[in-house]
């Protein structure tokens, strides 16, 4: 088929309808390419989860308390660097 111009007429050219991507589904939930197939035991757990009580979040999983460690672990290293003792 023969490509048509767009509606402003600037000579752009617009791909047939054809060629657009089908709309997915609504009833069927997006799946991203790396999470597991549906049914599968594997699901992601949150790193941090919102407080209760009070503004703020705290660390739900290992890897909250890792990235807590790791930011802890950087600013010691910038202050000693910047007083000159690292």
């Amino acid at each position: 088929m023969p490509a048509r111009q767009t509606e402003k007429g600037k000579g752009g050219v617009m791909a047939d309808d054809s060629n657009y991507p089908i709309a997915e589904d609504p009833e069927e939930p997006s799946r991203h390419p790396r999470s597991p197939e549906p049914g599968g035991s594997r699901q992601r757990k949150p790193w941090f989860r919102k407080n209760r009580a009070g503004a703020g979040f705290h660390p739900a999983d290992w890897r909250g308390w890792l990235l807590i460690v790791v930011i802890i672990a950087a600013i010691v290293l910038i202050r000693l660097a910047v007083a000159g003792k690292l």
